[in-house]
């Protein structure tokens, strides 16, 4: 089978990473090409036999917006019309529109895939409005979570596939009882360093429990337009020796491994793979209740602890402190979210994917 994957990029982020490993799983047993409004150039790896097409459409200004995105429409539509492929699958909501907008009337079956929850994530009225009217031409929606799921009106509904993303059991496991090399503990977060993620917040929460936890540090990986005002929130605080923001991170496994609680203090999300990550690494996690994936992934007192939404940043430090003050709660609620990780191991998720994409084929060959 013939699958044409989109997405608009392959930097460092949840989507790419599902991304990579799909088509990597999809490529053992189908002819996979991979197009992207880049150059094409990955962060994560992406196997050899996996075809892969850069557009060099990534940019635009504001003024050349439409025109950038009616060059990407014409560039998948050639594509689609070159390769002919059996089923083309698209990643988020600005791609899905274009995959959708480009194969009106080719006849080829298009699995659109939103990655985060829409309720949250502001996309503009005009981009609103092309994904209402497109979405029903979609021969399946995946998306991340029930609660995502919910989001899109009953007569879609049929339609929609939930698949939470791929989980690696990791190679090295933490151990939150015992404080590092160097004698500390770690709090570690990581993620774009933009208002969805709320590390301002997450500061501030820490700021309150430095002087009582003096041998505990937090480090918070990722970059982003908001790294100076991040930046100057610790300075703010004189927290500078012990809040640290080193960037991104190439071996975040290791950073896991070394850290002794995650914080994951996103305002939304679709299904967070560095929460999955950490988790399935070993550490328990404090995240907020009623978002997306963190409500499927942290279970409130059994892999970690859950604050309402409703509450601020000093909820959030309250949570942390329980944990913080308590070794054996640490490596119980660590242990049982490693074992609450294994329902979302590769093996068990990247089939669901390939039985979505045939059968989106196949129908559209029985319509035929």
């Amino acid at each position: 089978m013939r699958i044409l994957t989109l997405i608009s990029q392959l930097g460092p982020g949840g989507a790419e990473r599902v991304m990579s490993y799909l088509v990597t799983y999809l490529s053992s047993r189908h002819e996979v090409t991979l197009m992207t409004w880049g150059d094409a150039s990955s962060f994560y790896p992406i196997p050899p036999n996996v075809a892969l097409v850069g557009t060099d459409l990534s940019g635009s200004s504001q003024s050349s917006r439409l025109m950038g995105v009616v060059r990407r429409v014409e560039a998948v539509r050639r594509q689609v019309k070159g390769l002919r492929p059996h089923v083309a699958l698209s990643f988020m909501d600005a791609v899905n529109i274009v995959a959708l907008s480009a194969c009106v009337g080719l006849r080829v079956p298009i699995v659109v895939s939103e990655r985060v929850d829409p309720r949250h994530h502001d996309i503009g009225r005009f981009k609103a409005v092309m994904r209402r009217l497109l979405y029903p031409r979609a021969q399946r929606v995946v998306v991340q979570s029930n609660r995502i799921a919910d989001y899109f009106p009953k007569r879609l509904r049929s339609r929609i596939s939930v698949i939470a993303n791929p989980v690696a059991v990791p190679d090295r496991i933490a151990d939150p009882r015992q404080p590092g090399v160097d004698g500390r503990f770690r709090i570690v977060a990581a993620g774009r360093l933009t208002y969805q993620k709320a590390f301002d917040g997450l500061i501030d929460s820490f700021a309150m429990l430095a002087d009582r936890f003096p041998q505990w540090d937090l480090t918070i990986f990722g970059e982003g337009e908001d790294r100076k005002r991040l930046e100057q929130r610790v300075g703010e605080r004189r927290l500078v020796t012990r809040v640290h923001l080193p960037g991104l991170c190439n071996g975040l496994a290791d950073e896991l491994a070394a850290a002794h609680i995650m914080a994951f203090p996103s305002r939304y999300e679709g299904f967070p793979n560095v929460l999955a990550e950490g988790l399935a690494a070993g550490l328990p996690a404090v995240g907020y209740a009623e978002v997306s994936g963190v409500e499927d992934l942290i279970v409130d007192g059994w892999t970690g602890l859950l604050v309402s939404p409703a509450q601020n940043h000093v909820a959030f430090a309250e949570a942390l402190a329980k944990l913080m003050a308590n070794a054996g709660l640490r490596a119980s609620l660590g242990q049982k979210a490693r074992d609450h990780m294994t329902q979302w191991l590769p093996e068990r998720v990247l089939p669901l994917w390939e039985e979505v994409l045939v059968g989106a084929a196949r129908s559209r060959q029985v319509a035929a």
